[in-house]
């Protein structure tokens, strides 16, 4: 009989101690946010501090992207002049994620121009000639950049029009060089040639800065499609022209600026 009082003593001393630390094994761990109040005192909504909550908020994910886009390219010339047309453009960019929505990568892209009033257009216009352009010169161009470049990425919203399908506005820029590879305007091509000689403009490479901005929805974890608006600052402003194989510099500046509208995809890992 003592025996048996002794083990029932136990049991109810085990269940008093064990039952405690089981239940708060069953029990999840949450924190809650703080409630945080307006100057007018309303309670402003915040979300439970989760897993979640936190890697979208502070944690890096390292990622990688690759967009290519086309568009129109239009000439500036807010410095100097410029009267080539809007033309094509087209290029490709990879980047990484160094930080929190910060990424650096580099750039190549391509446009061409052509000139609608060179001086084959103006052989009827003595007056015209008389003030030639320099930029008149070309009958056309391409320009190639290469630049390493910089983008922040600031989600608008967490689902456009579709759940879990952000939006973003990047804003960005980026420091290269551009090569400008041009062809004389063939109207004094002819000439040279019928007096024996030989005119052309060489290939040059000028710096290049840029500022750039794009709206951007993201449609999967692996693929976007954005809109993007760039403008590019060129210098310096001088040309120069081979005449008979001997190079010199053109009289008059060229602003070769331009201003990129265009759309794209982004593939993103």
């Amino acid at each position: 009989m003592s025996l048996c009082r002794r083990c029932s003593r136990v049991l109810l001393w085990a269940s008093i101690v064990l039952l405690p630390a089981l239940g708060c094994e069953r029990t999840q761990r949450r924190l809650e946010p703080p409630e945080w109040r307006d100057d007018f005192g309303s309670s402003l909504d915040t979300d439970p501090i989760s897993e979640r909550s936190v890697a979208e908020g502070q944690m890096l994910h390292r990622r990688t992207q690759f967009e290519i886009w086309s568009g129109a390219v239009i000439p500036t010339g807010f410095f100097e002049t410029n009267r080539f047309a809007t033309g094509p453009g087209a290029g490709f960019k990879a980047s990484i994620e160094t930080s929190k929505d910060v990424f650096v990568g580099i750039e190549f892209d391509w446009t061409r121009w052509e000139q609608d009033e060179g001086v084959s257009t103006l052989v009827g216009d003595p007056p015209a000639l008389a003030g030639l352009n320099p930029d008149q010169l070309f009958d056309q161009l391409d320009r190639f950049n290469v630049l390493l470049v910089s983008d922040y990425d600031w989600t608008i919203t967490k689902s456009f029009i579709q759940e879990d399908k952000p939006l973003k506005v990047r804003l960005g820029g980026g420091l290269g060089a551009t090569v400008v590879d041009g062809s004389i305007d063939p109207l004094l091509e002819s000439q040279a040639e019928a007096t024996g000689g030989t005119l052309s403009i060489p290939t040059q490479t000028y710096f290049l800065a840029r500022i750039a901005a794009s709206l951007r929805w993201q449609l999967n974890d692996n693929f976007l499609v954005f809109t993007s608006v760039d403008y590019d600052f060129v210098a310096p402003f001088k040309t120069d022209i081979e005449i008979n194989k001997e190079r010199s510099e053109v009289s008059g500046d060229i602003d070769f600026g331009s201003v990129s509208l265009g759309a794209g995809v982004v593939f993103e890992f």
